[in-house]
């Protein structure tokens, strides 16, 4: 995993979507939150220097479990997070794709969240956070799964029945730490 950023698929997707897209898109987003605060008459919280702990937290955690769901794409999946570098070769149904099929979007959250917790705005972290996070997830529901179907088909179809998009099933992280949940049908 810690080769992982040095994958083409990995810095091609950073330089053509994060830098000039995603970080450019989050500072808007970010000054947007700081706008509803004003209009709301939010303070502005955590206060220093916690909210630069909470960032540092985030971005690590954020970070550290991406690159987990990002190995198993890259490694396992034999392709690419971004399918216009290449898609996936293989679906991938273990690790944390075990426990949800975009688990990507909740490091993204973590990173996020720490954006928000950095630059100390309540509506950023309250309103804009939870918006962006569903648009991820219809994003995921009605733009890429209906790919992963036409790919993968009933085998897709098999996974998506058994396995949330989003929320993991109550006790399912817990029989994954402890080895007790079941393998994958079929691997």
């Amino acid at each position: 995993m810690l080769t992982l950023p040095l994958q083409p698929p990995i810095y091609r997707m950073v330089l053509r979507v994060y830098v000039p897209i995603l970080f450019p898109l989050t500072a808007l987003l970010v000054w947007l939150g700081t706008l509803l605060d004003r209009r709301l008459g939010w303070e502005p919280w955590p206060a220093p220097p916690w909210n630069w702990a909470l960032l540092v937290l985030c971005e690590a955690l954020g970070l550290a479990w991406v690159a987990w769901c990002y190995s198993y794409l890259v490694y396992d999946g034999g392709g690419s997070p971004a399918p216009f570098l290449g898609r996936t070769r293989r679906l991938i149904v273990d690790g944390p794709y075990r426990l949800v099929r975009n688990p990507s979007v909740w490091g993204k959250l973590l990173g996020v969240l720490g954006v928000g917790f950095a630059a100390r705005t309540p509506g950023f972290l309250l309103v804009v956070a939870p918006i962006l996070v569903v648009g991820s997830i219809a994003e995921k529901r009605l733009r890429q799964e209906p790919v992963l179907v036409e790919v993968f088909g009933e085998r897709y179809l098999a996974y998506r029945r058994r396995v949330p998009i989003f929320l993991p099933r109550p006790g399912d992280v817990w029989r994954m730490l402890t080895g007790r949940l079941d393998p994958w049908p079929g691997g």
